[in-house]
């Protein structure tokens, strides 16, 4: 009897009282709010991630050009009138097309005062600024920029001189799998 109990309570997560027949659930750790915790950083392409998306273009409304404001929105909106929600993978890559070509390339475009309200929206978004900072070695980071440019000024061969636009990285759940996107950034770096 007592090997039973003790299964019960194991595969049940509570405790049997023979005394007097009740079962008490205990609150366990099983780690699974740590997990949820993860799950929190990963984005959910669905139909309320997008419709969260053109919702939050208000507030760039203003920092972001007419023409790439409006733009913007109709291709989102035309992603949620004809994406195919049932694959995850086909969505983030139309949003972040988007996001990339409207937003994040239009660095040359704004008001370095208005940039800050652009890089907000992608964080919105989802979009993480990689932990990357001058004087860490470009190889390390290389990936994550698009635009290397060498300076011959005097530095530590191989390091970052100036990160000019910070790299971002998105990180997806397509299917239970983890998928990522980067937004490559542009740096000098001390050859």
């Amino acid at each position: 009897m007592t090997e039973m109990i003790n299964e019960l309570n194991r595969k049940y997560n509570c405790t049997i009282d023979i005394r007097d027949l009740s079962v008490k659930y205990l609150k366990v750790n099983t780690g699974r709010e740590k997990h949820e915790e993860k799950r929190n950083n990963i984005i959910t392409p669905d139909r309320d991630y997008v419709n969260r998306l053109i919702k939050e273009l208000d507030s760039i409304r203003g920092k972001l050009g007419v023409v790439e404001y409006n733009r913007c929105r109709n291709e989102l909106r035309n992603i949620l009138i004809t994406g195919d929600f049932d694959d995850n993978e086909d969505i983030m890559q139309s949003v972040h097309e988007t996001l990339e070509n409207r937003i994040y390339k239009s660095d040359t475009k704004v008001k370095n005062a208005d940039w800050k309200f652009l890089e907000n929206y992608l964080m919105k978004a989802g979009y993480k600024p990689v932990a990357v900072k001058v004087g860490d070695n470009i190889k390390d980071y290389a990936v994550y920029f698009e635009n290397q440019i060498p300076s011959s000024d005097n530095g530590k061969k191989g390091t970052i001189k100036l990160i000019s636009q910070r790299p971002y990285i998105l990180k997806y759940d397509d299917g239970g799998f983890v998928e990522k996107l980067k937004l490559c950034g542009k740096c000098i770096y001390y050859k």
